[in-house]
């Protein structure tokens, strides 16, 4: 089995099940290559079929729809990084749709779905950025900690970013 390509900025697209073991066939390139992502793209086409994680990787699955799997929030971030985010990068799960996050200039890495434990234990710094660039006090929480207990499922929950030039932490967050 071929190994899978890599992506610059979501460096474990399996671990958070954007791409699956399948035995489909990829609806763009017709091969069942073991892989596939179970997320479609954002396109005016209807019926877009599941693809393999090559062709989000070369663009062929983007080029033949005219779609995007994300969408990037920032205005300063080159047309380049846009290209491999939007067209070249895998989607991850959301309610509302994906929305990548940047820093400097650039695309930040996807980390992946992040719980309070995360957000405490494993990525604390993350926590503490969520918490600045959040009034959880005018949303109802007593205290910081109580904002980020609600991230323990999968309603709402919190995707974490990390800055690929300074490190700083991101994290966006979303529900149901």
């Amino acid at each position: 089995m071929e190994p899978l390509p890599e992506f610059v900025y979501f460096p474990d697209p399996v671990g958070q099940k954007s791409i699956v073991k399948s035995n489909a066939v990829c609806g763009c390139c017709l091969r069942s290559r073991g892989w596939i992502s179970p997320f479609t793209m954002y396109t005016s086409h209807a019926d877009v079929p599941e693809v393999c994680p090559w062709c989000i990787a070369d663009g062929s699955a983007a080029i033949r729809w005219d779609g995007n799997f994300n969408d990037v929030l920032a205005r300063d971030v080159p047309q380049s990084v846009l290209e491999v985010i939007g067209r070249r990068t895998p989607g991850f799960l959301s309610w509302q749709g994906q929305a990548w996050l940047c820093c400097c200039c650039d695309a930040c890495v996807y980390l992946g779905e992040a719980s309070y434990e995360d957000l405490t234990q494993k990525w604390p710094l993350a926590g503490q950025s969520m918490v600045a660039a959040n009034d959880w006090k005018r949303m109802g929480f007593k205290t910081a900690d109580e904002f980020l207990r609600q991230f323990v499922g999968n309603d709402p929950i919190a995707y974490a970013f990390r800055c690929r030039h300074c490190g700083e932490f991101q994290v966006a967050w979303d529900n149901s």
